[in-house]
């Protein structure tokens, strides 16, 4: 009880919003909490008519404009709604939103937000909780069979029109109503007042100090308080809103608008941040200065990753809170010292007060764990139930009637630096993709289904993200229940609420007190992932058909890190939740060059339905960069083909590269068949570099080439070196010049090796039979020197297998582009690989290299041409690789 605590109370107060943040950026604090937000806006859109408030990607809207559509909607408010009525708001991202959420506040109406893309039974509960008398939205068309009973007015958006003059609440009546995941198995509503939205919009402005010349990107859901304190934020400093459906958002569309829209602020949960950074962009847009991060726990990694992905000068602000009250922020400085993998939660806000407390009430010492207390003002006024706003799981203080106090059920630690740990839950309670639900709810869910007797939900971690595992005790007679269930689930809960896994079990076991029993359900679900390895050995996988069935299981067996799969089996039965279906469709996105909705993956989970609808969905962008390797940080490594032009026989070789920065293999143009190939060295290079700077416009590139690919990296060396921008490292892998090239000192060489080798078996023979070896040594030798001079269309050995046409012609014409091409000096360092197997019809590569570099390395790796990238010398070229990255390349051989 509150009267309990002895702990003193943390003061926000005493730590600057701003501290480690932009504090030398001017900017005009929000300091009256009494006036509206309607009234507050009403004067924003005065003073900035003509900029853009609101741009949708489709359509913009001025302040002026806007303001006058909030006008008029909120007259139609007045007439056609109860000053008492709740309204909805079912609406996309898009101008309309911000129109419908300011109107409601100017009208003075509790407004409801409603997220499409929840289920129509999610959406049903909240309509019946709330009992909204009207829904705002755009009844015609698509939304004819929204799910509103008729007893909901609807109001479309579009047919506002003058009314009578509304009225807005005052600072501390409700505003918002926001319904989260209930422990109860029905969506629980938290409302909030005018005053409460402020207080975070004047927060975010005093520590980011935001101005009308910033552009924000909110990558939140409208119906989260985190989504609408970033529309507000930008709405009530002048600054420009743009937003984009984040759900059905390609990742290409999304980094586009980005740069497109320069993006100066934009907020994100950490796991959509991951995926981002992991698209093949060495930077984000420079126009970011504040990049928020929010909604679940934060790692150092993910921090580290970032500073290397933003500019320079962006900060990282971190948030810490909730939809019952703001609690704590900071920007996290460069070089700030790390203890364990977590990011701490940050500094109290101003405005607040923290307390840690143990099971009675009393306060913990600095270093020991307890559970985090808010007492502050902006606490939210109280949960939704039957009808109205219920202020008891908020008391008063009794010290101070003005504030309420929360206990938010998270276990924290004080550290001596002031920040504060975030250790675990103090309740069941968990965060799914920045969503905070409740297993309980899934639980009630699962009991409500026919054929269930009882359910358990049990949160296990999995790597960086919770799995929701669900245990069922199933009726007589109820066959095929778990796929029954995951289909009824599906329709009737949101994505983070969805089971990784089902069991059918006899029972629930507990503990004495009742309690459910943790380590028992935990050994089923081992138990099971046990019987699945061992039984995967013998089962009979059908495996993907297709290029695109195989890309994706590639990707698929990748990311769920299984060693096959089949094109049947289900991405969530096979432990997939709804992170890792973001970057599935991300990694999908990147391998295949098309722009997905990340919600194909819940229609189409397998393997083959997923390419089925991917190949019905947009038709493969061709790009010459193909991802091996992902990358933490740092430059990025491209690997350039041979004379075939296709890059498979090179993964091998980029898997086993350890750096920092992604690997690249970078395929011919042509291949697709839709193109005609490029029949120069410096139009490929120049091909190549384009596509590489559009994808990393920034640092440095390592550059390597496999056999005549080595000539094509040597040109992009050269023009990058002509542009002041060096390349990082060099690296040829047995790369030829042609044979046009070799000086007569090669030539003459090779004659007298091929009279030796005539010399040592001519001995014994008849005469008949050393003309015949001397005509095949001389032949042999011709005709490699015919290829190599381009007069030959195709490799000396005869292809024994069909090519495909496209393959052939890019074939031909980078083999043609080699015999014209002549190399010039490069001084930058080169390391050149090269086989202990010499091909005797070769000139020595090295005698070659050292004639056109300055400063060159060798190194020899085991086996001939072919094999030295797939065999025995692979790892030891990746580890030559590795070290060039790293700036190791142990200086150069002896010759």
């Amino acid at each position: 009880m509150l009267h309990r605590f002895s702990a003193p109370w943390l003061n926000g107060s005493n730590y600057p919003l701003d501290w480690n943040g932009p504090a030398e950026r001017p900017f005009v604090p929000i300091a009256d909490l009494n006036e509206p937000i309607a009234v507050r806006f009403a004067r924003i859109a005065e003073r900035h008519p003509e900029r853009i408030a609101v741009d949708d990607g489709t359509r913009r809207m001025t302040y002026r404009a806007l303001q006058d559509a909030v006008r008029a909607l909120a007259g139609v408010l007045a007439v056609e709604t109860d000053p008492a009525a709740l309204v909805g708001i079912y609406l996309e991202a898009s101008v309309d939103y911000p129109v419908a959420m300011l109107a409601c506040l100017a009208a003075g109406r509790l407004f409801v937000p409603l997220d499409r893309h929840y289920p129509a039974k999610w959406i049903a509960d909240v309509v019946e909780q709330s009992d909204m008398a009207a829904v705002i939205g755009r009844f015609a068309g698509a939304d004819d069979d929204a799910p509103f009973p008729a007893a909901v007015r609807r109001l479309d958006v579009r047919d506002a029109r003058p009314g009578a003059t509304p009225t807005p609440r005052g600072p501390d009546d409700a505003a918002v109503l926001l319904f989260t995941s209930g422990s109860t198995g029905r969506p629980k509503g938290i409302v909030n007042s005018q005053r409460n939205l402020l207080q975070r919009v004047a927060q975010y402005v005093g520590a980011a100090h935001i101005d009308e010349t910033d552009r924000f990107l909110p990558l939140s859901s409208e119906c989260t308080i985190a989504g609408l304190r970033e529309r507000l934020t930008a709405l009530l400093t002048g600054a420009t809103l743009h937003l984009t459906d984040v759900q059905h958002a390609g990742a290409r569309a999304l980094l586009n608008r980005f740069r497109a829209s320069e993006i100066s602020v934009v907020y994100a949960v950490p796991a959509l941040l991951r995926t981002l950074m992991q698209l093949g962009d060495a930077k984000a847009p420079p126009s970011l200065r504040i990049v928020r991060v929010g909604g679940e726990a934060v790692l150092w990694s993910d921090v580290e990753a970032l500073r290397a992905w933003l500019p320079e000068d962006c900060r990282i602000e971190l948030g810490y809170s909730s939809t019952e009250a703001p609690i704590m922020q900071w920007f996290v400085p460069d070089g700030f010292p790390q203890d364990g993998s977590r990011v701490p939660l940050g500094y109290p806000l101003a405005g607040n007060a923290l307390a840690i407390v143990d099971e009675d009430g009393a306060g913990v010492s600095p270093g020991e764990v307890g559970e985090l207390v808010v007492r502050s003002p902006y606490v939210a006024l109280g949960r939704w139930s039957d009808g109205r706003c219920v202020s008891d799981d908020f008391p008063k203080d009794p010290n101070d009637p003005a504030c309420r106090v929360l206990h938010t059920g998270d276990l924290v630690r004080l550290r001596a630096d002031g920040l504060i740990d975030l250790v675990g839950r103090k309740d069941r309670q968990i965060k799914i993709r920045g969503q905070r639900v409740e297993p309980g709810e899934l639980e009630a869910a699962l009991r409500r289904e026919s054929g269930v007797v009882d359910a358990a939900v049990f949160p296990r971690r999995v790597g960086k993200n919770w799995w929701l595992i669900a245990y069922v005790v199933p009726r007589a007679g109820a066959s095929g229940l778990a796929e029954r269930l995951k289909e009824a689930l599906r329709s009737i809960l949101p994505a983070p609420l969805q089971p990784q896994r089902i069991h059918l079990i006899d029972a629930i076991p507990r503990l004495a007190s009742g309690k459910l029993d943790m380590k028992t359900l935990q050994a089923v679900d081992e138990e099971w992932q046990r019987r699945e390895t061992c039984g995967a050995a013998a089962a009979v996988v059908e495996e993907p058909r297709g290029r695109t069935e195989r890309a994706v299981g590639e990707i698929w067996t990748r990311m769920l890190q299984l060693e096959s799969v089949d094109r049947n089996a289900d991405f969530f039965d096979l432990g997939g939740d709804s992170l890792a279906a973001l970057e599935l469709m991300f990694g999908i996105e990147e391998a295949l060059g098309v722009e997905l909705p990340v919600t194909m993956i819940f229609e189409a989970p397998t393997i083959a339905s997923l390419s089925a609808a991917i190949e019905a969905h947009a038709a493969p962008v061709f790009s010459p960069l193909v991802r091996i390797r992902q990358g933490s940080g740092g430059a990025p490594l491209f690997i350039v083909h041979g004379v075939g032009g296709n890059v498979m026989e090179l993964f091998a070789l980029g898997r086993q590269v350890s750096m920092e920065g992604p690997v690249y293999a970078i395929q011919a143009k042509g291949l697709d068949g839709q193109a005609e190939p490029l029949r120069s060295i410096a139009d490929m290079a120049v091909y190549y570099l384009d596509a590489i700077r559009t994808a990393f416009p920034f640092g440095a590139y390592h550059l390597a080439g496999y056999s005549s690919g080595g000539l094509i990296a040597l040109e992009m060396a050269q023009r990058l070196e002509a542009q002041d921008n060096p390349a990082a490292s060099l690296t040829l892998i047995d790369t030829q010049t042609n044979a046009r090239q070799w000086p007569l000192s090669i030539w003459f060489g090779l004659l007298w090796q091929r009279a030796r080798q005539h010399a040592a078996t001519a001995a014994g023979q008849t005469a008949g039979n050393n003309v015949r070896l001397a005509a095949r040594l001389t032949g042999s030798l011709v005709k490699r020197v015919l290829w190599r001079l381009g007069a030959g269309t195709q490799s000396p050995n005869a292809l024994s297998v069909r090519v495909p046409p496209a393959l052939l012609a890019v074939h031909d014409a980078t083999l043609a582009a080699v015999a014209r091409y002549r190399p010039q000096r490069y001084d930058g360092p080169v390391l050149l690989v090269v086989p202990r197997i010499k091909d005797e019809l070769m000139a020595p590569v090295e005698r070659i290299w050292l004639r056109m570099t300055r400063a060159l390395s060798v190194q020899s790796v085991d086996g001939d041409h072919r094999s030295m990238i797939r065999d025995a010398g692979c790892a030891r070229i990746a580890a030559l690789l590795s070290a060039q990255a790293a700036g190791t390349s142990g200086g150069p051989a002896a010759l």
